[in-house]
């Protein structure tokens, strides 16, 4: 193939020359698209920093709190289920912030394939049961 790969334009490129046509001006076309640029910008920011007040500060508020009322697994066959006792993340989630912590475990101690693959096994099974339960209380409550 001697096809050459021609680059897409950019949406502001589009947008300026969507503007050109409209108005002959490249200095007003290039100011507009900047203004636009910079507004995307800060409603971005804006927009993520909301997700962070909504999401993360409140799953390491919610650890920190409860750090010693985490469900854990006994002997492989047996496991303690606590509730979370901050149900702010899981409201707004829809996840327990312990199965988020254990995720975290995970990806932290995984040099070992085959007890990677063992604790995956345990934690998958302590997650489905915190999840029975959150979803059971909170429907309750709701």
């Amino acid at each position: 193939m001697k096809d050459k790969y021609k680059k897409q334009l950019t949406s502001n490129q589009e947008i300026y020359l969507l503007l050109l046509s409209i108005i002959p001006n490249t200095d007003v076309c290039k100011k507009i698209t900047i203004i636009k640029k910079k507004k995307e910008d800060e409603e971005i920011m804006t927009y993520h920093c909301g997700l962070w007040y909504d999401i993360a500060l409140k799953f390491y508020k919610a650890k920190k709190n409860n750090f010693s009322k985490f469900s854990y697994v006994v002997d492989g066959v047996n496991f303690v289920i606590r509730l979370d006792h901050d149900v702010d993340f899981f409201r707004n989630t829809g996840v327990s912030y312990q199965i988020k912590d254990m995720i975290h475990d995970l990806i932290r101690v995984s040099t070992d394939k085959k007890w990677l693959k063992y604790d995956d096994t345990l934690y998958s099974i302590l997650s489905k049961k915190i999840m029975d339960r959150m979803i059971i209380i909170n429907y309750k409550v709701s």
